[in-house]
């Protein structure tokens, strides 16, 4: 499966979130937290976001338009999560990394459903998935959030258009390739005309 900048930096996000609240395995509401909190990443020198730390802003700001258009509140939602999950049995840091509980890893692959042949599973995509019903607490939070349908659709619609834009792009530069080919085709059959005359 592949993620977008923005997707690796909330799993990475859920991860530490996880982490610091003492438990052993990622849930999925440790993944909304993450999805919810990647504008931390562009207020700190935070090695999260690695060298796509623009396009994961871009991710980040295109999740909070359709999120606030929808009247739902992102905050709100992130601290309903932290609550669900609590403190966990863990004193300190974890032994070693973490993996993602089952739950965590149906939501994982019910954004690559989502996402289909279109890319790479992206923050809506996660976000989409979370409302599904992999996680049923999980699930309820992110609905109760008021909204969510509305934003959800807010989500498709701008990864519908952000599809579109690129298949125009790959389609402009497959243009250029091909026109950079006929004058390539057309060098070599000048210099072997020129070869076969001199």
């Amino acid at each position: 499966m592949t993620l977008t900048p923005g997707a690796e930096a909330a799993w990475t996000i859920a991860a530490g979130e996880a982490a610091s609240a003492g438990h052993s395995r990622i849930e999925p509401a440790h993944l909304l937290s993450g999805v919810l909190s990647l504008g931390k990443l562009g207020r700190e020198a935070d090695a999260s976001a690695g060298v796509h730390a623009g396009r994961v802003r871009d991710e980040h700001a295109r999740l909070l338009q359709a999120l606030s258009a929808s009247g739902v509140d992102p905050l709100r939602l992130r601290r309903r999560a932290r609550a669900q999950l609590g403190r966990g049995p863990l004193a300190g840091p974890p032994s070693g990394p973490l993996s993602r509980s089952l739950t965590c890893k149906a939501v994982f692959a019910a954004a690559e459903a989502l996402a289909g042949d279109i890319g790479p599973v992206g923050v809506a995509h996660l976000l989409a998935a979370l409302a599904e019903e992999a996680d049923v607490l999980t699930a309820r939070i992110v609905r109760q959030g008021g909204g969510m349908p509305a934003a959800l659709e807010n989500l498709r619609h701008d990864l519908k258009g952000s599809y579109d834009e690129l298949i125009l792009m790959l389609r402009a530069e497959q243009a250029d390739v091909q026109g950079k080919l006929k004058q390539v085709r057309r060098g070599r059959r000048a210099i072997g005309a020129y070869k076969t005359n001199h």
